[in-house]
């Protein structure tokens, strides 16, 4: 028993956690915060309540914006969307892929098409440019976060989400990210 704790305490200590936090601040050195020890990577986070169409065929999801480079997935197909573009271009696990659904059928969406998206009451055209395979069943869906802010705007706070090396860090990055007035959820 005592061998199979030492294992999973480890094992929690090697493993990537990922860790929220907000700030009142509107400019935030995301360089500086990225010298404390044990950030692997940082981006800022902005949630969009949405509404996905493809024809008749609809997915009401949470759309999480965030910078490419804080993701690192396993593509089944099509690729990562760029940082900045007019476009919205959105990546999607399989089962949001699965998950457009009208009258009890369901339809997948593919790289390149182009879906409707309705999120703070603008709706506009968004191309799908990915499928990843994260083995997860609820539908998850990113798209770039400077594309979501100059789209949307942010409201007062700033959301950041950061990947630490390992779970066993996070209470000296909590501390760091206080004494600079970012405080973790």
């Amino acid at each position: 028993p005592a061998c199979k704790t030492f294992q999973q305490i480890q094992s929690e200590k090697n493993t990537p956690y990922e860790l929220t936090a907000t700030s009142e601040s509107g400019s935030i050195d995301l360089n500086a915060l990225m010298q404390i020890e044990g950030i692997e990577r940082i981006s800022p986070v902005l949630n969009l309540n949405a509404s996905l169409s493809l024809e008749e065929y609809k997915l009401d999801c949470e759309i999480r914006a965030v910078y490419s480079s804080f993701l690192s997935l396993k593509f089944s197909q099509g690729t990562m969307y760029p940082d900045s573009s007019n476009m919205p271009y959105l990546i999607l696990n399989k089962a949001a892929a699965k998950a457009f659904s009208h009258e009890n059928q369901t339809v997948t969406v593919s790289p390149e098409d182009t879906v409707m998206m309705n999120a703070n009451g603008t709706e506009r055209k968004a191309i799908i440019c990915g499928i990843f395979d994260d083995g997860s069943e609820p539908p998850t869906i990113y798209m770039s976060y400077d594309v979501a802010q100059k789209e949307y705007g942010t409201s007062g706070q700033t959301e950041l989400a950061f990947l630490l090396n390992n779970m066993g860090s996070a209470k000296n990055v909590v501390s760091a990210l206080q004494r600079k007035n970012i405080y973790a959820r």
